[in-house]
């Protein structure tokens, strides 16, 4: 019978990884004594004691608490439900149903009946075995290599020290490349700037939360750039931690380093790395006075020792795999060897592969700015993927338009065969309507693929539509008749339907038709970068994934992505925003978001508060001056010569006209300072003076 909220207040005083990723078990909450607590988690105990003591009162002052601790008590621990595990394998030199018991889970698959820890306890073998798609990308792409160039790329035999490669990561050209294409992952490579291969294994380990929140990240690129000097716990330690700069990144590093100096065998240090990697807190308090007592036996001082093992706590929190990294660090040199050495076949493979959306178009720009152009799909000359045609020149494949398919664009390439097709009737005759229905003849056109006849795409979309309710009485019917007269078909129609079937904008962008408009009044959408402490910025695009939700209290707020030609970026548009944009705010519309930027601390992905919804043509009429707002007291505090500084810089003879209105407690003046004085009234202008210069200002 307990309320929610009290159960919620209860759970929340239960650390659970966020405090230096430390996990407390509901006995250690209710019973470990004080001082245990104080020896097992030294390091933040303030944290710890301040949790416990008030989790002890509320069951102390609710019986009713306290019967709910002690029942979740007896439930702590036991198995909650079954399920199989992903890639794991177990391999024994015998029959597993000699060994242990098994089950048929839901599917039909063998399973075993103990979880992965017991499988080890009994001796067993358990692997995992991931299959990666990038590894399928890989072998596409030295296939396409093979093909075309007559070229065999051997990825175990290739230079680990290639000089393009390394250009390539430090300039954080890495969109499509294994493991680090994020926004964070590019920063740190622009940072770090890895010249060896050591350093991507590094990174690939480091880069995760825990290791950046305790500043070992900056720590380390600090240390490999010579700001500050390499240092190791023990000398002796040097051999352990040298390609690491002192800093402890794997696993395997503390398996070496209890061996140096607590003596350690190899098996009782692969104990220690189990503790490590499973955050098995018994078995880390156990190994720990094994540690200690091992080193200072050894002749270890035991201060200096016990500082170490506090080091190797914290590291447990966010401790990787070397092997793991290794592996991986691999498949990410390969790929950004290929996207170096090979960029047509890579972008081919890698456009021809992706199916998530948000990838897929930066990967579309990304290629772009690599000086590729991406031509749109042509039934004629597309094959099933994207493939090259000619220098620099990647077609759209037509098995990745949205409503075709792969096994419908085979089709259309076989029937297709050396003579290609002359028209829309011809197709309809030639191809098996068994494999292109409507549907599919539909989206063709929407992308762009009959573009060859000469016809306008909404033409052909009618006489899809006139033509026939059928397939059939479509390929029998007079497609190239006189079409009836009908308006030409509108750009921003034209340019919806290839965002609906393929994805992005081919033949242009919304954007287009409101340059003159909003030049100079927004900020690119890949230039966007989180700068903290409110700071507001402009941003215009297409609006997309427009979802309208509910609150709690019975308001409604919106949540959708917007589109520009640089990137995307999730807008959120809370209650009062959106009473007021409403009416503005629908799929596929240009619309103008003033607001301030956040980090989504998981995903990294940037999303915008908005506090302003516009359109363009709202722009368009504001009017042609830029008035400030000042007071009296503006004139002689400094603020009026900071304006005046500022408005130099964004000076334009074709921008508006400044005008001020000065404010005094019995007077009101307008003045102008002279009818050519223009500025640019650009989202860093209007940005200054609002938030840095506090002034109020309209345009």
């Amino acid at each position: 019978g307990l309320q929610y909220s009290t159960a919620d207040q209860l759970a929340k005083l239960i650390p659970q990884g966020d405090v230096q990723g430390t996990w407390l078990s509901l006995e250690e909450m209710y019973s470990t004594p004080l001082e245990v607590l104080r020896e097992r988690y030294g390091h933040h105990r303030g944290d710890i004691e301040d949790n416990v003591s008030r989790f002890r009162k509320l069951c102390r002052e609710n019986p009713e608490i306290d019967r709910l601790v002690k029942i979740a008590l007896r439930l702590e621990g036991l198995t909650r439900h079954t399920s199989l595990h992903a890639a794991g394998v177990v391999i024994a030199p015998r029959p597993l149903s000699e060994l242990i018991p098994l089950y048929y889970d839901r599917d039909g698959a063998v399973a075993t009946q103990f979880d992965m820890s017991k499988l080890e306890e009994l001796g067993l073998l358990k692997m995992d075995f991931l299959g990666l798609k990038t590894l399928t990308e890989l072998k596409s792409m030295r296939d396409l290599v093979r093909e075309r160039r007559g070229v065999e790329v051997e990825f175990l035999n290739l230079p680990m020290d290639d000089p393009a490669v390394f250009e390539l990561l430090q300039e954080g050209n890495t969109t499509g490349v294994f493991q680090l294409e994020s926004r964070g992952m590019k920063g740190l490579l622009r940072r770090l700037r890895p010249d060896s291969f050591e350093d991507i294994v590094a990174v690939l380990a480091l880069y995760r939360p825990g290791p950046l929140k305790s500043g070992l990240v900056d720590r380390y690129i600090n240390r490999k750039h010579g700001r500050e000097p390499v240092e190791y716990p023990f000398p002796q330690l040097e051999e352990v931690l040298r390609e690491t700069y002192g800093v402890i990144v794997y696993q395997e590093q503390v398996m070496k380093m209890s061996q140096i100096l607590a003596g350690f065998t190899p098996g009782e240090a692969d104990t220690l790395r189990k503790a490590i990697g499973k955050k098995k807190r018994d078995l880390m308090e156990e190994m720990r006075e094994k540690f200690i007592r091992g080193a200072v036996e050894r002749g270890f001082p035991e201060e200096k020792v016990r500082r170490l093992w506090e080091d190797i706590e914290k590291f447990a929190s966010y401790s990787f795999n070397k092997s793991h990294s290794v592996a991986y660090g691999y498949i990410s040199y390969w790929t950004a060897y290929m996207k170096a050495h090979y960029p047509e076949e890579f972008f081919a493979v890698k456009l021809t592969t992706e199916r998530n959306d948000a990838k897929f178009i930066n990967l579309i720009k990304d290629a772009k700015l690599m000086g590729f152009e991406i031509l749109p799909p042509d039934v004629n000359r597309s094959g099933v993927g994207f493939h090259i045609e000619g220098d620099r020149r990647i077609r759209f494949g037509i098995g990745r338009i949205k409503g075709v398919g792969e096994d419908t664009a085979r089709a259309i390439v076989e029937a297709r065969g050396n003579e290609g097709f002359r028209g829309l009737q011809d197709f309809v005759r030639r191809v098996d309507s068994k494999k292109v229905n409507k549907k599919v003849l539909e989206a063709l056109v929407k992308a762009g693929a009959f573009d060859f006849t000469g016809k306008e795409r909404g033409e052909l979309l009618r006489t899809v539509e006139e033509g026939g309710r059928t397939f059939s009485s479509l390929a029998q019917s007079s497609l190239f008749g006189k079409a009836p007269e009908r308006r030409r078909s509108e750009v921003s129609d034209l340019l919806r339907l290839e965002k609906e079937v393929m994805g992005f904008y081919i033949s242009g962008h919304p954007l287009d038709r409101y340059e003159r408009i909003l030049k100079g009044r927004y900020t690119p959408l890949e230039e966007l970068e989180n700068p903290g402490g409110g700071a507001e910025v402009s941003v215009a695009g297409v609006v997309t994934s427009l979802q309208v939700k509910k609150t709690r209290n019975g308001t409604y707020m919106a949540v959708f992505n917007l589109i520009d030609r640089t990137g995307v970026i999730e807008c959120v548009v809370f209650p009062d925003v959106y009473e007021a944009s409403r009416e503005k705010l629908r799929e596929d519309r240009v619309v103008v978001c003033r607001g301030t930027v956040e980090e989504d601390v998981e995903t990294e992905n940037l999303k915008l508060l908005v506090r302003e919804v516009t359109m363009p043509e709202e722009l368009s009429t504001l009017g042609s001056y830029l008035t400030v707002y000042l007071r009296r007291e503006d004139t002689f505090n400094g603020k009026l010569e900071k304006l005046r500084k500022v408005l130099e810089q964004f000076r334009d003879p074709e921008g508006k006209q400044v005008v001020l209105h000065l404010e005094g407690e019995d007077f009101r003046a307008v003045l102008h300072p002279s009818p050519d004085y223009r500025v640019d009234p650009s989202p860093q202008l209007l940005d200054i003076l609002t938030a840095k210069l506090k002034l109020r200002i309209s345009l």
